[in-house]
């Protein structure tokens, strides 16, 4: 058993192996705050749905800003996780 010791204590000297024995915490830290996001996403509606009037909609796609300085606008596309519907919405920027 003293060769396996030995080779212990020499691991233990490799920066890489020290930082090799932080990954499992680091690992139960970050799925910590994954499961700790994801909880607060369900908790944050999206805006509501003109057809079933649940609070589902989400931006599906944002449209390419067009028009001239001062006067530009985007075309967006919003869907409604829950029933399906869709629309568009006009998003316009105003430069003061």
């Amino acid at each position: 058993m003293g060769m396996l010791e030995d080779i212990r204590k020499w691991l233990k000297e490799i920066p890489i192996w020290q930082e090799l024995e932080k990954v499992p915490s680091k690992l139960e830290a970050l799925e910590a705050r994954v499961s700790a996001l994801e909880d607060r996403l369900k908790t944050r509606p999206g805006e509501t749905c003109n057809k079933c009037g649940e609070h589902t909609m989400r931006l599906k796609e944002a449209g390419r800003v067009m028009g001239s300085f001062g006067n530009r606008e985007r075309l967006d596309t919003w869907s409604c996780t829950n029933c399906g519907h869709a629309e568009s919405r006009v998003v316009r920027f105003d430069v003061n």
